[in-house]
C-alpha cells in the first residue's frame, strides 16, 4: 500500500515509491534504486498530476454525479493496476474495455465495480460472473446467455445496457428497445439492469448538432425505461469531452478517459487546464562522430552534409516510439532540443546533439513529457504525425519500465540517478 497521512491522503515521499518491472503482471512496492542490468528507457507517472486531473474534472460535476475512470488499454499507456490502485479511493467505479482487463483489476486487488464497456463474448460470461464483474449488454441475445448462466449459478447478477444513440457501434439500436424491455422482464431479478448507457461521437466537435441529438435521443430512451419501470441506479452518457464541454450530458455518472491523464479532446483548442501525467525518459548510450558524407541508420536514409556528434538512444518502435519519427522526430537533452536523424529502429534512435555542448554517455534524454520548458507532450507529438494522443500513449510497450511518484520527487530519482 501507498504509505498515507492522517486524512487518509497519499503521502508524498523524498523518493519515488513504486516501479514496476516489465515483466510483471502486478506491480509491488520496491526500493526507489534502479535494478541493475536494466536498461535506462522508462516511464514516469506523476501521481500529482492525475490528482490535478481528476479534480478538475470533478469541478465540472452536478453534486451526486460519480465518476467512472476510464482505464482501458493499460490505462492509456501509464500502468492499468498501478493508476486503478491509486485511484480506487477517489473514485466510484472503473471502466475497461474487455474481460481480460477486468480479471487483471481483480487478481490485483481492484475492489470497485468494474464495467467491460465492450460487452461479453459468447463464453465468458461465467468467468465475468465469478469475478463480479459488470459488463454491458447491446442485444437481447447477450442478456439471454447473461440470464441461463445466472440460472447455471443460481445467482443473480447484473449488466449495463448500452444504448445506440448515434455511434452506429455497440449499443441496442433504438428500434429493438420494446423486444429488449421484454426479454428484461423476462429474466428479472435473476439478472438486473443496474445501469443504461451510451457513447458520445461528436462531443469534441465545434459542431454541436449531432451531440445534441444523440443527448435528445438518450432522454428518450430513458423516458421509455421509466414507463417500462426500470429505473438503473446509474445513467452514463458523458466522455472526457461530454465531462468538459456538455453538461446536458451529466447524469448520475461519467466516464472520462483522456482528459484524466491530462489531455482534452479538443487537443489544442482546450482550455489548458489539465495536466499530463506520464513522461518518456531515456539514456544516452554513446556519443560518436560522424563525418561528413557518413550515413546514420537503416537505408542510409540521413547523411551528414558536415561533421555531427550524434548520440545513440536506447529506445525505438518496439517500445511506441514511432518509425515515423524518422527524420524529423526531436528529443530534449538539458531542456535543448535535439533532431532525430536516420530511420528509427525498434530498439534504438539517434539525434544529432552537435549544438548541445558537452554531451556525454549516461545523459537523460525526455521523449516527450518532462517538465521543462522546452519538452513536449504527447499533443505535441501527435499534431506532428497528424494522429491523436491517445494512439501516442496506448502505442507505449509494456517492456518499457513504468515508475509512479508525486513530482518534483519522481523526476529527480530516474535509473542513473
Amino acid at each position: 500500500m501507498l504509505p498515507r497521512n492522517a486524512n487518509g491522503r497519499i503521502r508524498s515521499s523524498s523518493r519515488c515509491n513504486r516501479w514496476l518491472a516489465p515483466w510483471a503482471v502486478l506491480d509491488r512496492p520496491r526500493p526507489a534504486t534502479w535494478p541493475q542490468g536494466f536498461r535506462p528507457t522508462w516511464i514516469e507517472v506523476d501521481w500529482s498530476s492525475l490528482e490535478w486531473n481528476l479534480g478538475v474534472l470533478k469541478s465540472f460535476l452536478p453534486e451526486n454525479c460519480s465518476l467512472a475512470a476510464v482505464v482501458k488499454d493499460n490505462a492509456y499507456g501509464h500502468g492499468m493496476v498501478p493508476v486503478s490502485r491509486f485511484l480506487q479511493p477517489r473514485v466510484e467505479m472503473f471502466a475497461v474495455a474487455i474481460l481480460e482487463e477486468g480479471l487483471l483489476l481483480r487478481k490485483a486487488g481492484v475492489k470497485k465495480p468494474v464495467l467491460i464497456l465492450n460487452g461479453l463474448w459468447p463464453g465468458q460470461e461465467a468467468a465475468a460472473l465469478q469475478a463480479d464483474l459488470i459488463p454491458s449488454v447491446s442485444a437481447t441475445e447477450a442478456l439471454i446467455r447473461l440470464a441461463e448462466e445466472c440460472a447455471r449459478r443460481g445467482k443473480p447478477g447484473s449488466y449495463h445496457l448500452k444504448l445506440d444513440t448515434g455511434m452506429h457501434r455497440l449499443g441496442l439500436p433504438g428500434g429493438e428497445l420494446g423486444d429488449f424491455l421484454g426479454a428484461a422482464r423476462r429474466f428479472s431479478p435473476a439478472v438486473r439492469c443496474e445501469g443504461v448507457f451510451s457513447h458520445l461521437a461528436c462531443a469534441d466537435s465545434d459542431e454541436s448538432g449531432p451531440t445534441r441529438r444523440q443527448i435528445d435521443l438518450f432522454r428518450s430512451a430513458l423516458a421509455a425505461l421509466s414507463d417500462f419501470g426500470l429505473a438503473p441506479r446509474w445513467v452514463h452518457l458523458a466522455n472526457s469531452a461530454g465531462v468538459l464541454y456538455w453538461k446536458e450530458s451529466h447524469f448520475s455518472l461519467v466516464r472520462p478517459g483522456i482528459s484524466l491523464y491530462g489531455y482534452d479532446p479538443k487537443g489544442k483548442n482546450g482550455q489548458g487546464r489539465l495536466r499530463p501525467a506520464l513522461s518518456l525518459k531515456s539514456r544516452i548510450t554513446m556519443v560518436k562522430e560522424v563525418k561528413a558524407g557518413q550515413a546514420v541508420g537503416y537505408g542510409g536514409t540521413f547523411v551528414a552534409d558536415k561533421d555531427l556528434r550524434i548520440a545513440v538512444i536506447p529506445v525505438g518502435y518496439g517500445d511506441g516510439f514511432s518509425r515515423s519519427w524518422s527524420n524529423c522526430g526531436r528529443i530534449f537533452v538539458r531542456d535543448l532540443a535535439a533532431p532525430v536523424v536516420g530511420r528509427v529502429s525498434m530498439d534504438t534512435i539517434t539525434a544529432d546533439v552537435s549544438a548541445i555542448p558537452g554531451v556525454a554517455a549516461g545523459e537523460e534524454v525526455v521523449l516527450f513529457g518532462g517538465k521543462g520548458s522546452a519538452s513536449a507532450d504527447a499533443g505535441d507529438l501527435a499534431e506532428r504525425l497528424q494522429t491523436i494522443p491517445y494512439e501516442i500513449l496506448t502505442a507505449l510497450s509494456p517492456r518499457i519500465v513504468r515508475i509512479y511518484g508525486f513530482h518534483p520527487d519522481l523526476a529527480s530519482h530516474g535509473p542513473g540517478s
